[in-house]
């Protein structure tokens, strides 16, 4: 991914003005290519589709369809900081990368999510293997939120699943696990059974398995990546999200719909259905052998006693400036952003 959230706003609005909407079918074919009509799940609105279409322009291999797509939809050059992406792209000071199992990950101001084996299990999950049901544990500042960011670009860049990711914070709302349900309905194009119990936890309880039901029969197959900012949660949520994985582990064809990864500190939130142990994961703390390595990755062909110096000075400096949990991470993947940087010019 090269854009930013905003800028990848923009270029969806510039699209959506371009072909029309709904889209015109010969645009569409003409920006994008064939392929990406079928990227498209029925039944998605204008928008919804350009973004696909937009998603899979960001996933070639190249920066070519990306070139030619700005180029056509933006001729008044109306994005000036996409048009100097387009610039760095073609005199390559700005590389192209596409998500695969194997890159190391860096998203636009978070930290980077460079854990292998784990990125590996969620890859089998995004080409449609791995199990329905998965957790990842680790408490505040570990890479959740930049994890759950992981899944879902992984998600867009293979297309099996249509991604939604819900960070999950209290918002001491009663109503806020049937906000929960109705996303997923919508991502699914399906229309479940209401739930008429006024008690949450049941609420709860019936609206996952009137969904369960009804899920079953969609079209577009959905990843549900729901991240537990926080552990305390509003009334149902996490009832909901138990009994939900609970019908996907009993049903084949739920399981072939609807998968759903839960991230949160588990030493704190505390869910009956967990999935079996083997796709339970964890996220570790990193240390300067991690930093070492994502250095070496990021920047190829130098020292490797540069890379360990390098890492043993970011994690001075992160001592000395005594971060709070929260802010951790955030502060360790600035220092590695400008230290990458540095190691470039070397």
């Amino acid at each position: 991914m090269v854009l930013t959230e905003e800028q990848y706003k923009q270029v969806a609005d510039l699209i959506l003005d371009h072909v029309g909407d709904p889209p015109n079918t010969g645009t569409v074919r003409d920006l994008f290519g064939p392929e990406a009509l079928r990227r498209a799940p029925a039944g998605f609105n204008g928008y919804h589709r350009v973004r696909c279409w937009l998603d899979h322009t960001l996933a070639q291999p190249t920066a070519e369809l990306f070139i030619t797509v700005v180029e056509m939809v933006d001729q008044a050059g109306e994005l000036v900081s996409v048009h100097q992406t387009i610039r760095g792209l073609r005199d390559r000071t700005i590389v192209w990368r596409t998500i695969r199992t194997g890159d190391v990950w860096m998203p636009e101001g978070s930290p980077f999510a460079d854990r292998d084996a784990l990125r590996k299990a969620m890859a089998d999950i995004a080409t449609g293997g791995g199990p329905p049901v998965a957790t990842i544990d680790g408490p505040t500042g570990y890479g959740k939120r930049t994890m759950a960011e992981y899944i879902a670009t992984c998600a867009r860049w293979h297309g099996n699943y249509t991604p939604l990711v819900e960070q999950l914070e209290r918002h001491d709302d009663p109503g806020y696990v049937d906000y929960l349900a109705a996303q997923l309905r919508i991502k699914l194009g399906i229309v479940p059974q209401s739930a008429n119990d006024a008690e949450p936890e049941r609420r709860a309880v019936t609206l996952a398995r009137n969904l369960a039901s009804a899920a079953v029969y969609s079209d577009t197959p959905v990843w549900f990546v729901a991240n537990l900012v926080r552990s305390e949660q509003d009334p149902g949520v996490l009832t909901f999200l138990d009994e939900l994985m609970l019908q996907i582990r009993r049903s084949r064809l739920l399981a072939a719909k609807l998968r759903v990864t839960v991230l949160g500190d588990f030493g704190a939130v505390r869910l009956a259905n967990l999935p079996e142990l083997e796709h339970r994961h964890a996220l570790g703390e990193i240390a300067e052998p991690d930093v070492a390595a994502w250095l070496a990755a990021a920047a190829p062909g130098k020292d490797q006693e540069l890379y360990h110096l390098t890492a043993a000075s970011i994690m001075r400096s992160l001592a000395e400036d005594r971060p709070t949990p929260r802010l951790r991470l955030r502060l360790l993947a600035q220092k590695c952003v400008d230290a990458h940087r540095l190691l470039l010019g070397a």
